[in-house]
Formats: structure tokens, sequence, C-alpha cells
């Protein structure tokens, strides 16, 4: 079985390409939520036809498609699962297509409550940031940016010794 795959949202769904079913089933990055619903309501009005969505994780649902889920169309939030994916031959890749990127942000809460001020990353080492969450980078697209950007500023070893790191399964 071939996957039509893509690295982000809507050029799936509203694309040219010719990709008619009655149900689509898609595998999508769980950040992409809110919008593949969206936009898969606008599609079911334009064709009649309905998409039935598996969200989680980039790396866990290239694991579903690796071990034959059914999935139609693949929506990775970064290109490593889909690399690994068409190396595997489990891609057609002239379907392949990359429609929106990402931005790392660092958020932080509200004034107060004796937090370090967070301007920049860097800003991460200060000690009275206790706990840092981001996403498992062995699955998360995010979690690896993450990781990137905590070894560009020398961060990576300092807070994951000091059990400042907290990982998460997806995104959210």
């Amino acid at each position: 079985m071939r996957l039509l795959l893509l690295s982000a949202v809507t050029c799936l769904i509203l694309s040219a390409h010719p990709v008619h079913a009655e149900t689509i089933t898609v595998a999508a990055a769980v950040s992409l939520k809110e919008s593949m619903l969206e936009i898969a309501k606008a599609f079911a009005i334009d064709t009649g036809d309905h998409v039935e969505f598996t969200f989680g994780a980039s790396g866990q649902l290239m694991a579903q498609v690796r071990n034959g889920a059914p999935i139609d169309a693949f929506i990775s939030a970064a290109n490593k699962q889909v690399d690994d994916l068409e190396r595997a031959g489990l891609v057609d890749a002239k379907t392949r297509r990359v429609v929106v990127g990402n931005s790392l942000v660092l958020i932080v809460p509200a004034a107060g409550g004796g937090t370090a001020r967070l301007t920049d990353f860097s800003a991460l080492a200060d000690r009275r940031v206790r706990k840092l969450a981001i996403g498992e980078p062995r699955t998360v697209p995010a979690g690896q940016y993450a990781q990137q950007v905590l070894r560009q500023f020398g961060l990576e070893e300092k807070l994951s010794s000091g059990g400042r790191l907290v990982y998460g399964s997806n995104v959210r």
C-alpha cells in the first residue's frame, strides 16, 4: 500500500490532487487538530465525502503507518517521519507537499510568582526556572526542535541532569 503523504495541513484536503473516496482516513499531528477538523467540515460540504482522523504525535502515527494501519494520508509536524516512511517505500513521493511551517516559541507564565524573567531561550539557565516542558524528542517534532534550541544554547545537559526537563507524549 502506498500513502498520500504530506508534511503539514491544508494541501491534503483542499488540493487539486485527485483523491476521491466516500471516506478518507487521515493520520495527522495533534498540533493540527483544530485546523484539520475545520478543513474537514468544509471538505465535506464541498464534496459530500467524509474525513476520519487519527490524531497523535507524528512519531507514533508514523509507527502506525509502518505497522499497516489503513491510512490514506499522513500529515506530519516534521519532515523526519515523512522521510523515514518514504525510504521504507510507504509513500507516493509525487504526492508529498510542505504547506505550512513551524516556529518554536518560548511560553512563560504571566508575570509574578517569583519566576525568572524570561525574555529569550538562554534565560532558561536561571535556577528559578524549576521545570521546562517539551515534547519527547524521540516521537514529538516540537520536542526535537526544543532539543535543538537547548543544544544551541548549551542547556540540554544542564536542564536534563538537573531533572528540570519534563517530557510530553505529544505537543499538547
